[in-house]
């Protein structure tokens, strides 16, 4: 399914109690379906993606959209730990999501770059991901 994430998915409204983002003005929202992605390429796969209508008025139709944890997912999953900095205390920023996206984070467990995430989980979510990371025996890192 052909469906947008990342940061233009973090500033979209999703069906989640959560922030995302607030810069939309920073984005070049014109040929949106330029910028989908095939959620068949992802460990996620439809994971997380919701369908909205009527958000962009050049596409007028129904669009597939990640809701705000499995935007950021989608960058962890490409390395990219840059952009969903923030994740935790301002994207998400609701804890009962905490062991979901623990959860979904350690399916990238064998991603060539997890080191890197592990680490990013580390800073955003400190000893709640170590505790996580406990119940597997797994020794953390930085």
């Amino acid at each position: 399914m052909m469906y947008l994430t990342g940061k233009y998915a973090l500033n979209l409204k999703c069906n989640l109690n959560t922030m995302g983002d607030w810069h939309w003005g920073c984005y070049d929202w014109n040929n949106i379906e330029t910028k989908l992605v095939d959620s068949d390429n992802s460990i996620f796969k439809g994971y997380g993606i919701e369908k909205q209508t009527n958000v962009f008025d050049n596409i007028g139709k129904e669009i597939f959209v990640a809701n705000h944890i499995r935007a950021c997912l989608d960058m962890l999953e490409k390395g990219n730990t840059i952009s969903p900095q923030g994740m935790n205390k301002d994207y998400i920023d609701n804890s009962k999501y905490d062991t979901e996206v623990f959860n979904k984070v350690y399916m990238l467990k064998n991603n060539p770059n997890w080191n890197k995430i592990k680490n990013f989980m580390l800073d955003e979510y400190g000893v709640k991901w170590i505790k996580f990371l406990d119940k597997f025996n797994y020794i953390q890192e930085k």
